[in-house]
């Protein structure tokens, strides 16, 4: 299944599976994640400086969308401690089962 053939009447909370519209994490530039794993897929290819956007001094997107879209407290606080984007990736690729 693809992201256009995903019907958004349904959110799981999984890693691998789809939130519905409007729950997405958006990236800024444009792009799109729809689960964890898919955050985990973007985030390899993504430039620094949009990273840098989303993680700043004090400042953690990811962390705070998954705390808030898939209330998983334990996955946002080792999210908000990752030093770097490497790091993260392998946070959230640790979680994809």
């Amino acid at each position: 299944m693809n992201l256009q053939q995903f019907s958004a009447k349904k959110c799981f909370t999984s890693a691998g599976h789809l939130v519905e519209d409007g729950k997405e994490f958006n990236f800024f530039g444009g792009k799109s994640a729809h689960s964890i794993s898919e955050l985990a897929l973007l985030l390899k290819s993504l430039p620094d400086s949009i990273y840098s956007y989303h993680v700043n001094n004090g400042r953690n997107d990811f962390a705070v969308w998954i705390r808030d879209v898939f209330n998983n407290d334990p996955l946002a606080a080792s999210v908000g401690n990752a030093k770097d984007k490497a790091m993260l990736i392998t946070i959230l690729e640790g979680k994809n089962v």
